[in-house]
């Protein structure tokens, strides 16, 4: 069995907005990668490394003082997944970009709500099993 790591924040971890709750495996777009890989007869296993705030040493954490510091985030982050797009090719690297099939929670504009991680989940699917040598089909 082929393992994929997922190495992320609260984006994947599958943070309910605005609440401390956590979205079930299968519900979290990197279960809905796995499993529609899996019926696709690859023998995949998604091992999940997320963390909450993982990356608020960067960005800021949302709510309280920092708050603002998230205010015209979008606007913000213009032309990053280009940036990115962009290394990635640089050193060949598989570049895929979310903002393509979904965007940000109408609830907090920050996380994923459930229609987004199956839709992100179902097109990483589909993006994972179309890189030539990457994933083997089981019998």
């Amino acid at each position: 069995m082929q393992q994929v790591l997922v190495y992320s924040d609260s984006l994947s971890w599958g943070i309910v907005p605005t609440t401390r709750r956590r979205q079930p495996f299968e519900a979290r777009w990197p279960g809905v990668m796995e499993m529609a890989l899996s019926q696709q007869h690859y023998g995949v296993r998604v091992i999940e490394d997320c963390l909450n705030g993982r990356r608020t040493v960067w960005i800021g954490i949302p709510r309280g003082p920092i708050a603002a510091k998230f205010t015209g985030a979008a606007e913000k982050s213009q032309g990053l997944a280009d940036a990115y797009r962009a290394i990635a090719a640089e050193t060949q690297c598989h570049f895929f970009d979310s903002g393509s099939v979904t965007q940000a929670s109408a609830v907090d504009g920050i996380h994923l709500d459930a229609e987004q991680h199956q839709a992100l989940g179902q097109a990483l699917a589909r993006c994972v099993a179309g890189l030539p040598g990457v994933l083997t089909r089981t019998a």
